[in-house]
């Protein structure tokens, strides 16, 4: 019972920790949330089947059964194998979570050090704060933000340990930066430097809150494209599995048809391998799935694990000629593969959803959002782009304060900024990219003024990185933002129409899927049976009459 242990001890520290977190006042609902479904996956590892196989094994074992025992020992041997991928699976979001609490941690941390930081500099020019008093505080600060380097060299290494690491970029000359202005204000103060002192808090203040926004800035783009591309995965998977169904239903057909006896029953053999081997391939890709979305939960593996049983056995029938146990177990087969298409239809409808409200807090997972910010809808991009010629303005405003009349930025850290900008551009652009290659796919022209917009996004990154940020160029980020706005609005509407019309069909398919798969089962049937008694006709009419089939059955 050392795999019941092993649950149960990785269970308690989960809850331990939950437990532990709501203790402050302010409490990430999102985080709360896949705790929770944290819990429940826990609970399901051990599932009462295995209890009860792993008692029977201990009766049997005093009695001595070894046909039994070898027998019982094949049925554990199949569940431990199982929640062993279930419990390799809850630890990876484990971690997952881990990283996304840490971020949010540290981002809080930094917005109250920034707060705290604001709030003595302006202590520090009021001449009636005592200055002893006044560097004890200071020395407090940079004890606190000494911490929040730390938590972000801690997130760093559990970014590592992570099987598909986030894409986080190092922050050291920032935080380097701040610690000096830190620095200098203690070293200022201890030289009665009330001036200096102030300034220096208040520069350690405002990038401090700098830093934050670029991580609440950066998890949000993180989270996006990775839920993007998870979409995109899913949907492949979707797409392996309807062919996959209809693969083993043209070869339960076939069986039915040939004897045993006949040289292409090999061959039917052989087909029936074929798609055990690309049932492997969609567990492959689902299980990876799995272990990024919480959404796809542990019944839809467990579904695969009754689609592999009845494959293996449908193949051993097959080999020892037993045709009608063969077709019932592709019957089951092809009963288990429409189930998981449901199931999962189901995971990417919630995926899709959690996508199409990634302006809001819910895509982050992780970064409470400042109050007026976070409005769900579908201008996710519209909004990021905002946020971004913000950023761009501000900094431009901030180059001019320093040097008036000169339009090249020098610097280190003027370079670190330029450039994660240009990345959120890029980013932006990535996703419009993604969207135009979708509509594509579905077979819908594509809009030229999303190409022209794609350009011009592209010349504004190049003016990020070659350090040039002119009137022009603002004027270019607002003619952007507008013309992302008038685009959303539009695929709005767009998408509105298409639910419209369709949601008749819709309906008609998903209200009751059981009776939708029989009755396309009989007319498939149907179909069959008047195709194995064709009237003698000519090949052109011949072609009609299957045309008509095709037709019947769609």
């Amino acid at each position: 019972m050392n795999l019941q242990n092993k649950i149960d001890n990785i269970r308690q520290e989960n809850i331990q920790k939950s437990l532990k977190e709501q203790q402050y006042k302010e409490i990430n609902q999102d985080i709360l949330e896949k705790q929770k479904q944290l819990e429940e996956l826990f609970d399901e590892l051990m599932t009462d089947e295995i209890k009860e196989l792993f008692e029977e094994l201990h009766k049997l074992l005093n009695e001595i059964d070894k046909d039994k025992v070898n027998e019982m020992l094949e049925k554990i041997k199949m569940g431990t194998e199982e929640i062993s991928k279930e419990l390799d699976r809850t630890l990876e979001l484990f971690k997952q979570l881990e990283f996304d609490k840490k971020l949010t941690e540290t981002i809080d941390k930094l917005n109250k050090l920034s707060a705290e930081q604001d709030k003595l500099s302006h202590n520090t020019k009021d001449r009636k704060n005592d200055l002893d008093d006044l560097e004890n505080q200071q020395q407090e600060l940079n004890d606190k933000f000494q911490e929040i380097r730390d938590d972000l060299d801690d997130l760093e290494q559990k970014n590592k340990e992570l099987e598909e690491p986030n894409d986080l970029i190092n922050t050291d000359n920032s935080e380097q930066e701040i610690q000096q202005d830190m620095e200098n204000s203690l070293n200022s103060l201890q030289n009665n430097q009330r001036r200096n002192a102030s300034k220096s808090q208040k520069n350690a203040s405002e990038q401090m809150q700098q830093l934050s926004d670029f991580l609440i800035s950066m998890q949000q783009f993180m989270n996006q494209q990775s839920l993007m591309e998870d979409i995109h995965a899913l949907r492949e998977i979707l797409e392996n599995l309807v062919q996959l169904s209809f693969d083993q239903e043209d070869l339960m057909k076939d069986l039915i048809r040939t004897n045993v006896s006949d040289p292409r029953y090999i061959q039917l053999i052989q087909d029936q391998s074929k798609i055990n081997d690309d049932l492997q391939m969609v567990e492959d890709s689902l299980y990876a799935l799995s272990k990024r979305q919480i959404s796809i939960q542990s019944f839809v593996n467990r579904e695969i694990e009754i689609i592999n049983r009845n494959v293996e056995e449908t193949l051993e029938y097959m080999h020892n000629h037993r045709k009608v146990n063969a077709s019932t177990k592709q019957q089951y087969v092809m009963t288990s593969i429409n189930n998981l298409a449901l199931l999962l239809s189901e995971a990417l409808r919630q995926m899709e959803q959690n996508l199409s409200m990634c302006s809001s807090s819910s895509c982050k997972s992780s970064g409470s959002p400042k109050p007026g910010k976070g409005k769900s809808g579908k201008n996710s991009l519209s909004d990021l782009q905002k946020q971004l010629n913000k950023s761009i303005e501000q900094l431009k405003n901030g180059m001019e304060g320093k040097d008036k009349g000169h339009s090249r930025m020098g610097g280190q850290s003027m370079s670190e900024q330029l450039a994660r900008l240009a990345a959120q551009q890029e980013a932006i652009r990535r996703q419009l990219q993604e969207y135009l290659d979708q509509i594509k796919e579905g077979g819908v022209a594509g809009d030229a003024g999303i190409n022209k917009l794609m350009e011009d996004m592209e010349k504004s990154e190049e003016d990020l990185v070659n350090k040039m940020l002119t009137n022009e160029t603002l004027k270019r980020q607002q003619d952007i933002f507008t013309r992302l706005l008038k685009h959303d609005k539009a695929e709005k509407e767009r998408k509105k129409e298409e639910r419209r019309e369709s949601i008749d069909a819709y309906n008609q398919k998903y209200s009751n899927p059981n009776e939708f798969i029989e009755y396309k089962r009989l007319r498939m049937y149907e179909a069959e049976l008047l195709k194995t008694v064709p009237p003698q006709l000519r090949l052109f009419y011949k072609n009609k009459v299957t045309e008509y089939f095709y037709n019947f059955i769609e």
